[in-house]
């Protein structure tokens, strides 16, 4: 299983649950930056079926998120996809979107704690299969369309600009 997991290393080299600065990523024991770890705690404290702006409140510290590299980003997707399998993809209840997941990855869009890149780069990318990827996938391709075609009208404008 290719989820998210933090994980302690005890004294033999195993590793087991626990430690904040470890996480096991598709069976090997990487390293987190202390913005993901910080990331991990805010989904992991704010993450419900109930409450659809999960990271509003600290929506402001997490921010700099967006400065880390892809590959990093694309571990805080997987993140929030462990969340949202632990919650069973739950359907939003506000109606403002069809999926929790939809209202989760535009709000972190949205406030600037990840940039629309990374989610295209997240819905491409074939050779990283986990736990709930599809699920989450299949529930956010309309807003990943968006994305998509928010990305090149963008590009469209820039280059009418020159």
């Amino acid at each position: 299983c290719g989820l998210l997991a933090l994980t302690t290393k005890t004294s033999n080299g195993d590793a087991k649950d626990g430690d904040k600065g470890t996480a096991v990523v598709d069976g090997k024991v990487e390293t987190l930056s202390p913005l993901l770890l910080k990331f991990k705690e805010v989904i992991d404290k704010n993450g419900s079926k109930d409450a659809l702006d999960w990271t509003m409140e600290d929506s402001e510290e997490l921010e700099a998120i967006s400065d880390i590299t892809l590959k990093e980003q694309l571990k805080a997707i997987q993140i929030v996809i462990e969340k949202l399998a632990q919650i069973n993809f739950p359907l939003d209840d506000s109606k403002k979107f069809k999926y929790v997941s939809e209202g989760v990855f535009h709000h972190l869009y949205d406030k600037d704690i990840l940039p629309g890149e990374a989610f295209i780069a997240w819905a491409e990318d074939t050779t990283a299969e986990y736990d709930g990827k599809m699920n989450v996938l299949i529930q956010v391709t309309r807003y990943i369309t968006w994305l998509k075609e928010n990305d090149s009208d963008s590009e469209s404008e820039d280059e009418d600009d020159d």
